[in-house]
């Protein structure tokens, strides 16, 4: 975007959307932490937790297919 401020008289908003078309035609746009793994551990009462598991950007087979894999390791985990 800084180069289009330099070679350009663009106005501000028109820099960011030629920006963001860039990023969108080569892929990177809207990559966030969920293209990955997210975990998160919650305390509970009772001396027991939560946790929470997001996997981003799976296709439907492969996301239930990790779901499965989740949840027989936390199973494991849990000594069940």
């Amino acid at each position: 975007m800084a180069l289009l401020a330099i070679k350009t008289n663009l106005e501000p908003w028109w820099r960011q959307l030629v920006t963001v078309a860039y990023e969108q035609a080569r892929g990177l746009a809207g990559r966030s932490a969920v293209d990955g793994v997210s975990v998160n551990f919650y305390s509970r009462p009772g001396d027991r937790a939560q946790v929470a598991v997001q996997h981003g950007k799976l296709l439907a087979a492969a996301a239930a297919a990790m779901q499965a894999f989740r949840r027989a390791a936390l199973t494991r985990l849990a000594g069940r």
